[in-house]
């Protein structure tokens, strides 16, 4: 895997060729292409992801139309809809773990169970479904489940949610759910798991047990401040969720700032005195991000303490 986040890349090719099968310019189609791009939803920093597109070389004759004489017909998307999920889009927070999520989802295709773990707030639960989406989006697995643990019950009460997310309705035998469970590869996000694993982490284990090893082709990230532990013959892969940069702290920081401070006329605001003071006296994770933003000082103005929770 060279990239994991070519989503840009998908967007400007498949509006560029679109435009020039229709007869405009290699301009005019670059263009529809940059604009196809910053209008990408669920791409964090769309705007900026449009403006890394360069037309080239710069003094090339670009008013061409390639396709002037070609024939019309009639146009027809042939793109398969995604298997049955229930993932969510992106948040528009997510930015700064390219690295991280390569090597997630290099382990879950080679391994069975992965648990991205770290401190709450540093953003577990958005990776995780980045690479859900990553994987499924490209055919990986026929099918995907997004489950958060914070109203666990029980095992009955996790099958019930699966099966709803992959499209398959329980019977009393259960014998359509084993057999898409058995039968077809699926990937299942068991988000937040914390709770269940201080509240009653032996059923837990059991549960996962019993999906892990009944069924050789599903696959799990669980996303927790702990890890689960021994409670199969599947071995756990643990992925420990480093801090994210300054420079992406600082980023975030400005993503979610207020309009007019991000509207600021300095060149470069990342590197403004006042977000780097700022950036420094908060821990670089998304949730102090987050709380950080009521204290954003207006550009040049002197930082002022961010309380501590």
């Amino acid at each position: 895997l060279a990239r994991v986040r070519d989503r840009a890349a998908l967007s400007f090719t498949r509006a560029f060729y679109l435009a020039l099968s229709s007869g405009m310019t290699v301009r005019q189609s670059f263009g529809v292409g940059r604009a196809a791009v910053a209008g990408t939803p669920e791409l964090p920093d769309a705007k900026g992801e449009s403006q890394k597109f360069i037309l080239l070389p710069a003094d090339a004759n670009h008013d061409v139309d390639v396709f002037g004489d070609a024939p019309r017909g009639e146009f027809t998307d042939g793109t398969p809809p995604l298997p049955p999920n229930n993932l969510p889009a992106l948040p528009d927070h997510f930015r700064g773990r390219t690295i991280e999520l390569y090597h997630l989802v290099k382990s879950i295709m080679e391994d069975r169970l992965v648990t991205v773990t770290g401190p709450f707030g540093r953003g577990k639960s958005a990776l995780a479904v980045a690479a859900a989406r990553y994987l499924l989006e490209r055919r990986y697995y026929h099918a995907a489940a997004l489950v958060r643990m914070d109203e666990w019950t029980g095992a009955e009460w996790l099958w019930d949610r699966i099966a709803a997310a992959i499209g398959v309705q329980r019977r009393p035998d259960d014998s359509e759910f084993r057999r898409r469970l058995k039968d077809s590869s699926v990937l299942i996000v068991l988000d937040n798991c914390e709770t269940v694993l201080e509240r009653a982490k032996e059923m837990f284990q059991a549960a996962l047990r019993t999906l892990l090893e009944d069924s050789t082709a599903v696959r799990v990230i669980l996303t927790s401040s702990q890890c689960v532990g021994t409670c199969c013959s599947v071995t756990e892969r643990v992925h420990r969720i480093p801090r994210l940069s300054d420079v992406d702290a600082a980023r975030l920081l400005l993503a979610r700032a207020p309009r007019s401070f991000y509207d600021a006329p300095a060149p470069d605001s990342i590197l403004d005195p006042s977000v780097r003071q700022m950036c420094h006296r908060v821990p670089p994770i998304v949730g102090a991000v987050h709380r950080s933003q009521p204290h954003l000082p207006a550009p040049g103005a002197p930082a002022q303490p961010v309380p501590h929770h």
